[in-house]
């Protein structure tokens, strides 16, 4: 069963969140890795139980999915972007512990043309680091850092497409 030792761990294990850019030619893949804190995994875990027990496993899903993309905003040329694909998994890291992490992957397309992308990452309660790749063939830079580099906590990385 998915649920059934959600509280319980050996040891304290801090929360995390790591978000990953990756511009390409057409759009940008946004992958955001999370690890919640303690109580506050301890909450999601208590209100997936309170589902039917068929829909644990996706109800808890989706509340990790939800956390995980709390701080994330996502606009083009100033205005908010919905996401063309979101996909979520939830996998225990590491394998066996039921320490859950969520990986959810969001799919934008940015128009030819210019357009500026605005990867805008709140303020959290747990750390957070953001990190952009350029696979976008020449069409794409950033501020405030180039490829490659890490930024800590609240962060707005601008991605500049080019025609």
């Amino acid at each position: 069963m998915l649920l059934v030792a959600g509280a319980a761990s050996a040891h304290y294990v801090p929360g995390d969140r790591v978000i990953v850019v990756q511009a390409e030619k057409d759009g940008a893949a946004v992958l955001v890795t999370y690890r919640p804190l303690e109580r506050v995994r301890d909450a999601m875990v208590t209100a997936a139980l309170a589902a039917k027990p068929a829909e644990r496993a996706e109800r808890l899903k989706a509340l990790y999915a939800a956390r995980a993309l709390a701080t994330l905003r996502l606009t083009l040329d100033g205005r908010a972007l919905p996401a063309d694909r979101v996909e979520a998994k939830l996998v225990d890291d590491p394998p066996g512990s039921r320490r859950w992490v969520a990986a959810v992957l969001v799919s934008v397309k940015v128009p030819a043309g210019e357009h500026v992308l605005d990867v805008d990452v709140a303020e959290s309660e747990e750390p957070v680091v953001t990190e952009w790749l350029d696979r976008s063939e020449g069409r794409a830079a950033a501020a405030p850092a180039g490829p490659g580099v890490w930024l800590r906590g609240k962060t707005r990385l601008e991605l500049r497409y080019q025609k």
